[in-house]
Protein backbone atom coordinates (compact mmCIF):
# COMPACT_ATOMS: atom_id res chain seq x y z
CA UNK A 1 0.00 0.00 0.00
CA UNK A 2 1.51 3.23 -0.94
CA UNK A 3 1.78 6.33 0.91
CA UNK A 4 -1.29 8.33 -0.43
CA UNK A 5 -3.41 5.05 -0.30
CA UNK A 6 -2.22 4.94 3.49
CA UNK A 7 -3.47 8.23 3.96
CA UNK A 8 -6.69 8.12 2.77
CA UNK A 9 -7.41 5.51 4.52
CA UNK A 10 -6.28 6.72 7.64
CA UNK A 11 -8.65 9.98 7.32
CA UNK A 12 -11.67 7.75 6.25
CA UNK A 13 -10.77 5.47 9.68
CA UNK A 14 -10.63 8.88 11.64
CA UNK A 15 -14.15 9.61 10.88
CA UNK A 16 -15.00 6.30 13.00
CA UNK A 17 -12.82 7.88 15.84
CA UNK A 18 -14.63 11.54 15.74
CA UNK A 19 -17.54 10.05 18.95
CA UNK A 20 -15.19 9.09 20.64
CA UNK A 21 -11.97 11.66 20.46
CA UNK A 22 -11.78 14.14 23.20
CA UNK A 23 -10.63 17.29 21.61
CA UNK A 24 -9.31 19.53 24.25
CA UNK A 25 -8.55 23.61 23.85
CA UNK A 26 -5.00 23.86 25.27
CA UNK A 27 -1.78 26.12 23.65
CA UNK A 28 1.64 24.41 24.41
CA UNK A 29 4.04 27.11 25.95
CA UNK A 30 7.56 26.79 25.25
CA UNK A 31 9.73 24.79 28.26
CA UNK A 32 11.83 26.62 30.29
CA UNK A 33 15.60 26.82 29.19
CA UNK A 34 14.98 27.00 25.29
CA UNK A 35 15.68 29.85 22.94
CA UNK A 36 14.26 31.03 19.16
CA UNK A 37 15.69 28.87 16.55
CA UNK A 38 15.91 25.48 18.81
CA UNK A 39 14.06 22.55 18.58
CA UNK A 40 11.84 20.17 21.04
CA UNK A 41 9.75 17.44 20.87
CA UNK A 42 6.17 17.46 22.96
CA UNK A 43 4.30 14.07 23.50
CA UNK A 44 1.49 12.54 25.21
CA UNK A 45 -0.78 9.91 25.58
CA UNK A 46 -4.70 9.79 24.30
CA UNK A 47 -7.13 9.04 26.32
CA UNK A 48 -9.31 7.20 23.57
CA UNK A 49 -8.19 3.86 22.84
CA UNK A 50 -8.16 1.75 19.59
CA UNK A 51 -7.33 -1.60 18.23
CA UNK A 52 -3.93 -2.24 16.51
CA UNK A 53 -5.47 -4.28 13.55
CA UNK A 54 -4.69 -1.74 10.73
CA UNK A 55 -0.61 -2.20 8.96
CA UNK A 56 -0.84 1.58 7.95
CA UNK A 57 0.96 3.68 9.96
CA UNK A 58 -1.41 6.74 8.84
CA UNK A 59 -4.32 5.05 11.02
CA UNK A 60 -2.45 5.47 13.88
CA UNK A 61 -1.59 9.08 12.87
CA UNK A 62 -4.97 10.38 11.78
CA UNK A 63 -6.37 8.44 15.34
CA UNK A 64 -3.09 11.00 17.58
CA UNK A 65 -3.97 13.83 15.06
CA UNK A 66 -7.58 13.68 16.04
CA UNK A 67 -6.94 13.30 19.82
CA UNK A 68 -4.47 16.20 19.64
CA UNK A 69 -7.19 18.36 17.15
CA UNK A 70 -7.23 20.95 20.21
CA UNK A 71 -3.59 21.70 20.78
CA UNK A 72 -1.55 24.61 19.11
CA UNK A 73 1.82 26.12 19.55
CA UNK A 74 1.87 29.40 19.01
CA UNK A 75 -1.31 29.75 17.48
CA UNK A 76 -0.90 26.98 14.97
CA UNK A 77 -2.30 23.41 15.11
CA UNK A 78 1.15 20.92 15.10
CA UNK A 79 1.32 17.94 12.75
CA UNK A 80 0.81 15.41 15.24
CA UNK A 81 1.89 11.60 14.03
CA UNK A 82 2.14 8.23 16.47
CA UNK A 83 4.68 7.46 18.68
CA UNK A 84 5.15 3.60 17.15
CA UNK A 85 5.85 1.55 14.00
CA UNK A 86 4.23 -0.82 11.73
CA UNK A 87 5.83 -3.25 9.47
CA UNK A 88 6.27 -0.74 6.84
CA UNK A 89 7.02 2.53 8.66
CA UNK A 90 9.00 3.28 11.62
CA UNK A 91 8.17 6.97 13.15
CA UNK A 92 10.70 6.05 15.95
CA UNK A 93 13.45 5.73 13.90
CA UNK A 94 12.14 8.37 11.52
CA UNK A 95 11.86 11.32 13.63
CA UNK A 96 13.42 10.31 17.09
CA UNK A 97 17.28 11.12 16.40
CA UNK A 98 19.34 13.98 17.01
CA UNK A 99 19.78 16.27 20.30
CA UNK A 100 16.64 17.60 20.18
CA UNK A 101 15.27 17.26 24.03
CA UNK A 102 11.60 15.71 24.88
CA UNK A 103 8.47 17.19 26.62
CA UNK A 104 5.11 16.28 28.19
CA UNK A 105 2.65 18.94 26.88
CA UNK A 106 3.27 20.36 30.58
CA UNK A 107 6.57 21.13 29.99
CA UNK A 108 8.01 18.56 31.98
CA UNK A 109 11.69 17.01 30.34
CA UNK A 110 11.54 13.30 30.03
CA UNK A 111 14.26 12.91 27.41
CA UNK A 112 17.36 14.98 27.13
CA UNK A 113 17.73 14.00 23.59
CA UNK A 114 15.30 12.39 20.54
CA UNK A 115 18.23 9.75 20.25
CA UNK A 116 18.61 8.75 23.85
CA UNK A 117 14.53 8.77 24.39
CA UNK A 118 14.47 6.17 21.33
CA UNK A 119 16.78 3.75 22.73
CA UNK A 120 15.89 4.26 26.63
CA UNK A 121 12.53 5.54 27.13
CA UNK A 122 11.64 8.78 29.44
CA UNK A 123 13.43 10.08 32.62
CA UNK A 124 11.52 9.56 35.95
CA UNK A 125 9.22 12.16 36.83
CA UNK A 126 5.77 12.09 38.39
CA UNK A 127 3.55 13.36 35.42
CA UNK A 128 4.61 9.87 33.07
CA UNK A 129 2.59 10.29 31.38
CA UNK A 130 0.12 13.50 30.28
CA UNK A 131 -3.30 13.28 27.84
CA UNK A 132 -4.08 15.44 25.16
CA UNK A 133 -5.49 18.27 27.76
CA UNK A 134 -2.09 18.83 28.80
CA UNK A 135 -3.06 18.17 32.64
CA UNK A 136 -4.71 14.85 33.43
CA UNK A 137 -2.20 12.53 34.42
CA UNK A 138 -2.52 9.18 32.70
CA UNK A 139 -3.96 6.50 35.22
CA UNK A 140 -1.37 4.29 36.27
CA UNK A 141 -0.81 1.08 34.70
CA UNK A 142 -2.42 2.82 31.24
CA UNK A 143 -0.93 0.23 28.42
CA UNK A 144 -0.58 1.90 25.06
CA UNK A 145 0.52 0.43 21.59
CA UNK A 146 3.86 1.45 20.39
CA UNK A 147 5.05 -2.26 18.02
CA UNK A 148 8.08 -3.44 18.22
CA UNK A 149 10.29 -4.55 14.89
CA UNK A 150 10.54 -8.03 13.78
CA UNK A 151 6.83 -9.28 14.15
CA UNK A 152 5.29 -7.53 16.93
CA UNK A 153 4.63 -3.89 14.94
CA UNK A 154 1.40 -2.45 15.18
CA UNK A 155 -0.48 -4.29 12.55
CA UNK A 156 0.82 -7.55 13.69
CA UNK A 157 -0.97 -10.17 15.30
CA UNK A 158 0.24 -9.19 18.79
CA UNK A 159 1.95 -6.12 18.71
CA UNK A 160 4.26 -4.62 21.57
CA UNK A 161 3.09 -2.39 24.00
CA UNK A 162 4.51 -0.14 26.95
CA UNK A 163 3.23 1.11 30.16
CA UNK A 164 2.49 4.93 29.93
CA UNK A 165 3.40 5.31 33.96
CA UNK A 166 6.75 3.45 33.53
CA UNK A 167 10.22 5.06 33.06
CA UNK A 168 13.09 3.54 30.74
CA UNK A 169 12.70 0.56 28.06
CA UNK A 170 9.00 -0.85 29.85
CA UNK A 171 7.00 2.83 28.97
CA UNK A 172 7.74 1.64 25.11
CA UNK A 173 8.07 -2.19 25.56
CA UNK A 174 6.70 -3.94 28.05
CA UNK A 175 4.71 -6.98 26.63
CA UNK A 176 2.77 -8.08 23.73
CA UNK A 177 -1.31 -8.54 23.15
CA UNK A 178 -3.47 -9.87 20.57
CA UNK A 179 -4.17 -6.65 18.02
CA UNK A 180 -7.75 -7.79 17.75
CA UNK A 181 -9.03 -8.45 21.21
CA UNK A 182 -7.40 -5.47 22.68
CA UNK A 183 -8.02 -1.87 22.72
CA UNK A 184 -5.49 0.30 24.12
CA UNK A 185 -4.29 4.33 24.35
CA UNK A 186 -1.32 5.66 21.61
CA UNK A 187 1.11 8.31 22.41
CA UNK A 188 1.10 11.25 20.15
CA UNK A 189 4.02 13.91 19.10
CA UNK A 190 4.94 16.55 17.26
CA UNK A 191 8.39 18.19 16.60
CA UNK A 192 8.12 21.89 17.35
CA UNK A 193 10.69 24.66 16.48
CA UNK A 194 10.48 28.23 18.91
CA UNK A 195 9.23 30.61 16.92
CA UNK A 196 11.81 34.15 16.81
CA UNK A 197 10.45 36.87 18.85
CA UNK A 198 7.63 39.28 17.54
CA UNK A 199 8.97 43.07 17.27
CA UNK A 200 6.62 45.55 19.81
CA UNK A 201 4.98 48.53 17.95
CA UNK A 202 7.31 50.52 20.05
CA UNK A 203 10.10 48.98 18.36
CA UNK A 204 8.57 49.06 15.20
CA UNK A 205 7.87 52.40 15.23
CA UNK A 206 11.51 53.37 16.41
CA UNK A 207 12.73 51.41 13.25
CA UNK A 208 10.57 53.29 11.17
CA UNK A 209 11.13 56.81 12.29
CA UNK A 210 14.95 55.67 12.04
CA UNK A 211 14.66 54.71 8.48
CA UNK A 212 12.52 58.06 7.64
CA UNK A 213 15.03 60.02 9.58
CA UNK A 214 18.11 58.62 7.32
CA UNK A 215 15.66 58.64 4.21
CA UNK A 216 15.02 62.42 4.53
CA UNK A 217 18.81 63.19 5.28
CA UNK A 218 19.92 61.79 1.96
CA UNK A 219 17.12 63.11 0.01
CA UNK A 220 18.81 66.61 1.67
CA UNK A 221 22.04 65.85 0.55
CA UNK A 222 20.53 65.37 -2.71
CA UNK A 223 18.91 68.69 -3.11
CA UNK A 224 21.98 70.71 -1.63
CA UNK A 225 24.33 68.65 -4.54
CA UNK A 226 21.78 69.66 -7.23
CA UNK A 227 21.62 73.42 -6.25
Amino acid sequence: MNRWKQVILGLVLAVGFASEARATSFSITTPAGLNPGDQFFVIFATSTTTDAVSPAIATYDAFVTLAASGITYGGVSPTWNVYGRTATNDNIATFFTGSAPVYLLNGIEIGTSATNFAAGGPSPTPFLTIEEDGSTVTPLGTQVWVGQPFGNELGSFAPQYGVATSSGVPWFSFNTRLSTETSLHLYGFAELTVPQPVPEPASLLLVGTSLLGISRLHRSRRLKAIR
